[in-house]
């Protein structure tokens, strides 16, 4: 049986949740990065990529700075 609360997840291919992993996957192996080393890193159009970190942001997960992006603090 099913859990009432149970969805069926869309792909993971192109998806937000993909980007969304592969931006805290390159933050937790490299700390701190500058914009464009994100950008350069992460095979997404940029439009994407920024709607996600102000996401991870908001979320907590995740600080913007002015020169680039870190994982926030626990």
């Amino acid at each position: 049986r099913r859990s009432a609360h149970y969805r069926r997840q869309k792909p993971f291919e192109n998806s937000d949740r993909k980007i969304r992993g592969k931006i805290l996957g390159f933050l937790a192996q490299h700390g701190r990065v500058e914009w464009e080393v994100l950008g350069k890193n992460l095979e997404a159009p940029e439009e994407r990529i920024m709607y996600c970190l102000e996401a991870l942001e908001k979320e907590g997960f995740l600080v913007c700075e002015d020169a680039g992006v870190r994982l926030a603090e626990s």
